[in-house]
């Protein structure tokens, strides 16, 4: 049977395999944590703009409200990809 909580693990799995959420970085995060960052880039596809950053915060924006999460959880992952990517922050 199909229930809407295996509809948004499908989805969600989606989303993992699309952004390449696969890395350490990502799976260090916390069950919630790993999900916030997941439907940031699920809201992310879905706006519409040409500024990727405005895009990209208004996402972040979003999704933490929606969670009850403070932004800084999705702006450190962010923080710590780049920096495990070689990147300076």
């Amino acid at each position: 049977m199909v229930t809407k909580s295996s509809l948004h693990q499908m989805h969600q799995n989606k989303t993992q395999v699309k952004w390449g959420l696969n890395t350490p970085t990502y799976k260090a995060l916390s069950p919630l944590h790993r999900e916030v960052v997941a439907d940031v880039f699920s809201v992310y596809e879905r706006e519409e703009g040409e500024n990727l950053v405005t895009n990209l915060e208004t996402s972040i924006d979003k999704v933490a409200k929606f969670h009850n999460v403070n932004t800084s959880v999705v702006y450190d992952y962010f923080d710590k990809e780049i920096e495990s990517l070689g990147g300076q922050e």
